[in-house]
């Protein structure tokens, strides 16, 4: 499936290429397209009546902020001596804020290497192959939605410091204990209440409410 560039109608194979191409040759953001124009892109507005999707996340946001008139996007910036303090920091991030952040890409760029996080609950890329065995419906339903949420996190590692620019609203979605991904350290708080003997019911409360705090 080929991918058209909206200023000059152009057609490239790859989202990679066209994308260089919208930087490179165009030099601005991403004008929106329409759902039905020829596009893989996932960052969709949700409003009613509207269609528009955009090439990245700060396209979309800039899109919702300036007209649907959306105030609660709040981007933070910090900075890191290292990646156990920034993932110390994800940790605790995703704790207090009922959410989980899984590894999306990564790349080098001039300036260093920049790793992106998206929210759990963003559509992603994989597809399995055919051969596999299909998964069994989950009882909560799947988390993933059909669209990228807005909440992200961009680090950049530049002159040995970790440099962290986090989209903290999410968008598309409300925030539910039964898609939150649990850290490897909550998993055996809950497998040590099974030995126990806790029901995994009352295991699962406790771990909901501890996300909280």
């Amino acid at each position: 499936m080929s991918i058209i560039c909206i200023k000059c109608n152009k057609l490239f194979s790859t989202q990679s290429s066209h994308n260089r191409h919208v930087r490179e040759v165009h030099k601005d953001c991403s004008d929106p397209v329409p759902y039905g124009r020829n596009t893989i892109w996932n960052n969709r507005c949700l409003e009613e009546n509207c269609d528009c999707v955009f090439r990245c996340n700060k396209d979309l946001v800039n899109h919702l902020q300036k007209t649907h008139l959306m105030q609660s996007f709040e981007t933070q910036f910090h900075c890191f001596e290292n990646m156990s303090d920034f993932e110390n920091w994800k940790s605790i991030t995703e704790s207090l804020n009922n959410c989980s952040y899984i590894f999306k890409s990564k790349h080098s760029s001039t300036i260093g290497e920049i790793i992106y996080y998206k929210c759990n609950r963003s559509k992603t890329n994989y597809i399995a192959k055919a051969h596999k065995e299909k998964r069994l419906p989950k009882s909560q339903g799947s988390c993933k939605m059909n669209v990228l949420c807005t909440s992200e996190i961009k680090v950049i590692k530049e002159n040995g410091k970790i440099l962290v620019e986090y989209q903290k609203c999410h968008y598309g979605h409300d925030l539910e204990i039964q898609h939150i991904r649990l850290p490897k350290s909550e998993k055996q708080n809950i497998a040590s209440k099974l030995v126990s003997g806790i029901t995994p019911q009352r295991s699962a409360k406790f771990s909901a409410f501890n996300l909280n705090f």
